[in-house]
């Protein structure tokens, strides 16, 4: 399920971008941060939070 992160260019400014997916998923969840800096401060917590949604 995991996925590496990307850098995405979105006028001019760049985003790291991590797409997640589950065979149950219906919907999704975006998560916008200032302070951490990067997706890997999130550690695993996307993913958990992935698994958990229905």
């Amino acid at each position: 399920m995991s996925a590496s992160p990307a850098l995405l260019n979105v006028t001019g400014q760049r985003l790291e971008v991590q797409h997640l997916s589950t065979p149950h998923a219906r919907g999704t969840i975006v998560l916008l941060h200032e302070a951490l800096g990067s997706v890997s401060h999130w550690r695993d917590f996307p993913q958990r939070l992935a698994e958990r949604s229905p």
